[in-house]
This record gives structure tokens, C-alpha cells and sequence, in this order.
């Protein structure tokens, strides 16, 4: 409601035609189990309605409305796969890994409820609340807080879900790790090796 009302109003005090209006990320995904996901046909609804009251009275009604819907079609499709280095006991056991929150673009969101797997370990009645961190010793490598984790050991995989929209990059915290697709015939192709900022840079990624 608030961008096509700042659209309606550019329209108005500048008089230069308005070719496209964008959502941004658009509907966007749960990263929890117990919250739904968006009712896309809901929202599409919603959006008709605000669009017909504030765009068309505007003459606006011709403006294309665009969105991006990468996550929503891609996060639940991706897996940032680490391995554990160390495991701290304490009261909630914390759980070290190889891996980064430097890797992905939406770290901040990790804590906040992303789910962890133990690919290979069952999960019996013996799940532990854990917290999971990364490699860097600073505090904000943090992947998931107080998460339900069979009892783990070093060497034993651990895999952060619903990462297929953020995708791996490289910054300053290390060596960017490697992207795999994993193909319906069950094959495995190599996307990007493992590298550096350095290299990355040169191949314009």
C-alpha cells in the first residue's frame, strides 16, 4: 500500500510515466516447520485490490508489477552440508563445525529458527537441545540456537535446510566452500569448486 501510494504520488508531482512497479522479494518462505508458508493466491489477491483502489485512479493501472521469487521457488531445495570439529559440552551442547555463516547471505536469519539435520544419524528419543556454530571465533557465526540434534562427535555431518535461495559467496572470513546440484537421475555436477575471494573476483562470480 505504502509503494503505490509513493508511486501514485511520484506520478503526480512529476508527471514521468510509471513503466514497472517492484515488490521486491515477493512472497518470500517458512523456515519453520510449524509456521505455513505464504497463500500466494491470497496475496495475489490483496495486491489486485490495493493496485485497482491507489494505481488505476492514478492513471497507473498500465505499470507492470513485478517480483522476485527466487526464494520462495529455490530455499527449500538447498542444503549448506559442514562437518563437526568439536563438540563443547555444557549445559546446552555446543556444536563446532568447518563450515561458515559468512557463506550465506541471509546468516542473520540463523539463529532465528533455519533447521539442522545430522545426515546419517537417526533421530531417536535422545535429541539434545544444541547450539551450532561455525569455524570463526566471532560470536555472530552462529547457526542455530537451543536446536533438537542427536548426540553428535567430531567428523559427523551436519546440514543447515532451506538455504537454496542464498546462495554460497566469499568474504573476508575464508575460502568460499564448493556448490553442488544434485540431478533427479540421482547424478551430482559440480557448480563451483571451492575458492577464494581472489578467485571469484576473476571469474566475475
Amino acid at each position: 500500500e505504502l509503494l503505490f501510494t509513493s508511486c501514485a504520488r511520484l506520478q503526480e508531482k512529476t508527471g514521468v510515466p510509471l513503466g514497472a512497479c517492484c515488490l521486491g522479494d515477493g512472497l518470500g518462505v517458512s523456515f519453520r516447520p510449524e509456521f505455513p508458508e505464504p497463500d500466494a493466491a491470497r496475496c495475489a489477491a490483496r495486491i489486485a485490490e490495493l493496485a485497482q483502489r491507489i494505481l488505476v485512479p492514478a492513471g497507473l493501472g498500465g505499470a507492470a508489477l513485478r517480483m522476485v521469487l527466487g526464494r520462495r521457488l529455490c530455499a527449500h531445495s538447498g542444503l549448506y552440508v559442514m562437518r563437526v570439529t568439536a563438540v563443547k559440552p555444557r549445559q546446552r551442547p555446543l556444536v563446532l563445525t568447518d563450515g561458515s555463516c559468512a557463506m550465506q547471505r541471509g546468516s542473520f536469519l540463523f539463529s532465528g529458527g533455519r533447521r539442522l539435520s545430522a545426515p546419517g544419524k537417526r533421530a531417536g528419543k535422545e535429541l539434545l537441545a544444541c547450539d551450532a556454530a561455525g569455524a570463526s571465533p566471532d560470536e555472530r557465526d552462529r547457526f542455530a540456537d537451543g536446536c533438537l540434534l542427536p548426540p553428535l562427535r567430531a567428523g559427523d555431518l551436519l546440514a543447515l535446510h532451506d538455504v537454496g535461495a542464498d546462495g554460497g559467496f566469499c568474504t573476508a572470513a575464508g575460502p568460499a566452500c564448493a556448490e553442488y546440484l544434485l540431478r533427479t537421475d540421482g547424478t551430482v555436477r559440480l557448480l563451483r569448486p571451492a575458492g577464494t575471494a581472489e578467485a571469484y573476483a576473476a571469474d566475475g562470480l
